[in-house]
């Protein structure tokens, strides 16, 4: 049988895809007025480090979240430039792009201390996303 270890998978294409899909569906599971329960029965870590040994020998996040965080970068980049110009931006916005911009600042949030425009180094995983 093989073996599975998530740390050399986290944050490639399809991880990012999933956590994007996993916000979407809570967003809409918790506007509605009945209780939630959340249980996840194959969560792996909370958290992920992209720069360790797993990771780095993989390299898959390289083709996932770490090109999204060019596109953060560039569009937080934008906001500090020109606020009203962003705004309006931001307005027209579908929801299906409101939803990749929120799950990639909340990456960027796990990495507030990383110096601007440094690779994100921490990634949460589903258990920290569903929290």
């Amino acid at each position: 049988m093989f073996s599975y270890r998530h740390a050399f998978h986290a944050g490639n294409h399809a991880d990012a895809l999933k956590h994007v899909t996993l916000l979407a569906t809570l967003r809409h599971l918790m506007a509605k007025s009945t209780p939630l329960t959340l249980i996840d029965t194959h969560a792996g870590a909370g958290v992920y480090r992209l720069d360790d040994g797993a990771a780095r020998l993989s390299g898959e996040a390289e083709q996932g979240v770490a090109r999204l965080q060019a596109l953060h970068q560039a569009r937080v980049s934008e906001e500090n430039q020109a606020p009203a110009q962003a705004q309006r931006a931001q307005t027209a916005t579908k929801e299906e792009a409101i939803l990749l911009w929120d799950y990639l600042a909340l990456v960027a949030g796990f990495n507030s201390n990383a110096s601007p425009g440094a690779p994100w180094r921490v990634y949460p995983g589903s258990p920290f996303l569903m929290h």
